[in-house]
């Protein structure tokens, strides 16, 4: 054992012999000088004391291996080849399973839900819009600053198109933070801008959806006959003619119900155009003229149409029968009477 433990000294003696000649001829020493045979006689007068100094170390080495029953002639151990098992394949389920259960405990998920009023006039609608102002975007800055380690994105009951106005939107989103109820209002607000005010906040269980879970919404347009005010322009339709309520009232009528609605609104491939309009109210308070529709959901565009055929009905431009036409037509036919945005307000979304 010593010997075989000693030849793996060799190469490190003589890397160490090379040094040592190189040391000595620093000193002036010269070993390429003299016979052949004085050359190996300094040569092995150096390395002499190399292979005794190696053997000394080999012997000391093998001692120690002997004490801890090192036998170099013993067959050599190999690695256990692992095989996957259904066993393995249980545990992994089961440990998965555990971890999934600590990350519930740990990291629950809370859902708050907002109910939020916000003035349209500077706003390209609810929606994010790259590159435009918009209202769900300055609500995400402002609940960003407060989650800041979480992508928060809220979810509305409806989109609102650019100049439209909300009384009392709702949005829910998820966040990990933890917070009373009643303090989200207080935080979100302080993060918004003036135009946009949240009204009250709670905390909902996760099947609450402010889209899915809505029954019915209420659309307020507002529309004056009274002489143009730049004060109201923004927030209501200068109309500027008188209008005939009571013609308007009873055309009112035809909408009411179940219908197919795709003449009045936007069609795309995404949503069938059936809805049912529970109620079509219009006051008139001193020339502002209020039309109050209530549903169990509106299409794009559809509340504008609607209450801009209305208003071709008060005009007599148009008949209660062209309007009726137009309803049972099913989208042949197109309403191209769209009332400007101004007016509009969505003031509430019911919930059960």
């Amino acid at each position: 054992m010593m010997i075989s433990i000693a030849l793996r000294f060799i190469p490190d003696l003589l890397d160490e012999a090379k040094r040592i000649m190189k040391a000595q001829a620093s000193r002036g020493a010269d070993f390429n000088e003299g016979s052949f045979m004085e050359k190996i006689k300094s040569i092995i007068s150096l390395i002499i004391p190399l292979f005794i100094s190696a053997f000394q170390r080999a012997e000391e080495l093998a001692n120690a291996m002997e004490s801890r029953n090192y036998n170099p002639e013993a067959t050599r151990t190999k690695y256990k080849v692992l095989t996957w098992t259904h066993l393995d394949t249980l545990s992994m389920l089961i440990t998965l399973g555990m971890l999934w259960c600590d990350y519930n405990e740990f990291y629950v998920m809370n859902r708050i839900k907002c109910i939020v009023s916000y003035d349209g006039s500077k706003f390209h609608g609810f929606q994010v819009q790259n590159q435009f102002r918009t209202v769900q975007g300055e609500i995400q800055k402002a609940i960003k600053n407060i989650c800041k380690d979480e992508n928060i994105v809220i979810h509305a009951s409806g989109r609102t198109d650019a100049k439209v106005h909300g009384r009392r939107q709702v949005f829910h989103f998820d966040t990990l933070r933890e917070m009373p109820e009643k303090q989200w209002k207080r935080a979100i607000n302080h993060f918004l801008p003036n135009d946009i005010y949240i009204i009250d906040s709670f905390l909902v269980d996760e099947n609450f959806h402010s889209r899915y879970s809505a029954i019915k919404k209420e659309y307020h347009y507002m529309l004056s006959m009274n002489d143009y005010s730049p004060f109201e322009t923004n927030y209501i339709y200068q109309y500027g003619k008188e209008l005939d309520i009571e013609a308007m009232r009873n055309a009112a009528k035809i909408f009411i119900g179940e219908h197919d609605f795709a003449s009045f609104c936007a069609v795309d491939q995404y949503g069938n155009t059936i809805r049912t309009l529970y109620q079509i109210e219009i006051e008139n308070n001193q020339g502002i003229v209020t039309f109050k529709l209530v549903g169990n959901g509106f299409r794009r565009y559809m509340v504008r149409h609607l209450v801009g055929g209305l208003i071709q009905v008060g005009a007599h431009r148009i008949t209660k029968e062209f309007l009726e036409e137009l309803l049972e037509s099913k989208g042949q036919k197109k309403c191209l009477f769209k009332a400007k945005p101004q007016g509009l307000y969505l003031h509430e979304v019911f919930y059960k």
